[in-house]
Parts: C-alpha cells; structure tokens; sequence
C-alpha cells in the first residue's frame, strides 16, 4: 500500500511538473507572441506614415525640377532629392528590419522552450544532447503547431526516461521538400518494434501519433537494440 501511495504521488509530482513547465512555455509564447505584433505594428506604422510622407516629400522636389530653370536651384533641390531618398530608404529598412527581427525572437524564443524543456527533463549530468533548430523552417508556423511540437517532444523525452536507458539524445527540426520534419533520438535499449508498428506502443506513443494526425503529418519510428529514432513530418502547407 505504502508503495502504491508512493507511486502515485510520484505521478502526481511528474504530473505537475508537466503541467508547470507547460505553462512557463505558454507564458513565454504569448510574452513573445505580444512583443511581435507591438514590433510589426511599429514596422507597419514607420512604413504606411514616415515612408509615405517621405516618398511624398521626394515627388514634389522632382516636380519642382522639373518646373524651374534656375541652375543653382536645381543643383540645390538635386541635393535635397537625394537626402530624401537616403532618408526614405532609412525608413523603408527600418520597418522591414522591424518585422523580421519580430519573426526572428519568435522563432528563438520556440528554440529556447526546447532547451528549457530538455533542460529540465534530461540533466547534464546524466545524458549528451544536441539540439538543432533551423528557425527558418518555423517561419509561418502558428502558436498551436509550436505547442503541439513541444508536447510532441516532451512525450518522447518521457519515453527516454522511462524506458529508453540512453546517453546520448537528439533533437532536430528542419524543413525539406515543403515539410516541416521534427526527428528525435536516442542511444537507448529501443522499442518493441511489434508494439510500435501494429500501434499497440506505450501511452506515450499513442499520444505522439495523435498529435501527429491533428497536424495532418506522418510519423515514422525506427528502433533497434542500438537506440530509437522518431521522424514526424508535418506539410507546411497545411499549417
């Protein structure tokens, strides 16, 4: 009895941290998810007020060139076209750094959930990580795919501690052939690959393919005694 009390309070410990960090990822996504539109909406207003009023400013100087016959004049509203349209491309890269540096924090931001997600789950001291996130590829991809890809990851990460028995873990998430492809493996002791290709895998599994299905992708799982490698591609034009 003392034993089934301990286990489940056990669960309900790992449960809770679950949940915790889940909502840490949630606040931070939002955090960010906030900071981007405040960026793009500064980057939007720079572009349809300064630029505009600029590209304006530009028009009239070209007409009164055009209208005159003063020579020093021209030379003079000559010097002025030109600090205008140094002035309008200020702006112009300005408003559009704006918008990629907001896209770019988000995909930073989904990278730094992942370290902080593996961070917690799978300690320095006992296991080798690497973690690779092309932020390119998460470019477009909406808040739900992101939160949907953490869960993803931290039920396979659930997986390797439970029952995988590895060192060594990898996380990669790239694009190939308009798919967004998201690998995961580990050196452990592998699955039961009967289990794992009639569907008939542990909890943690079938949550994984799931997941997989609501984001309309594929799944595809190699294991052997040397370790297990988890490959879910997802097609970006659904997203």
């Amino acid at each position: 009895m003392m034993l089934r009390r301990d286990r489940k309070a056990k669960a309900q410990i790992e449960a809770l941290n679950d949940m915790a960090t889940m909502q840490i990822m949630a606040m931070e996504e939002a955090k960010h998810q906030a900071v981007k539109e405040e960026q793009q909406r500064l980057g939007q207003d720079l572009h349809d007020g300064l630029s505009s009023s600029i590209a304006a400013i530009r028009y009239q100087l070209e007409t009164l060139m055009m209208d005159t016959s003063d020579v020093d004049l021209k030379k003079k509203l000559d010097m002025l076209q030109k600090e205008t349209e140094n002035a309008y491309k200020a702006a112009r890269n300005k408003s559009h750094e704006w918008f990629s540096a907001a896209d770019e924090q988000l995909e930073q931001s989904f990278e730094k959930q992942i370290i902080l997600l593996t961070d917690n789950s799978l300690p320095d001291s006992r296991y080798n990580k690497e973690i690779h996130i092309d932020n390119s590829a998460l470019s477009g991809v909406d808040m739900d795919t992101r939160i949907a890809l953490l869960r993803i990851i931290q039920e396979a990460i659930t997986n390797i501690i439970k029952h995988a028995k590895a060192k060594n873990v990898g996380i990669l998430i790239y694009e190939e052939d308009e798919n967004l492809l998201l690998t995961i493996n580990d050196d452990g002791i592998g699955l039961d690959e009967k289990k794992a290709d009639k569907g008939k895998s542990t909890i943690g599994l079938q949550s994984i393919r799931r997941r997989v299905e609501y984001l309309n992708g594929e799944i595809k799982i190699n294991s052997n005694t040397k370790g297990t490698e988890i490959i879910v591609s997802i097609p970006l034009m659904s997203l």
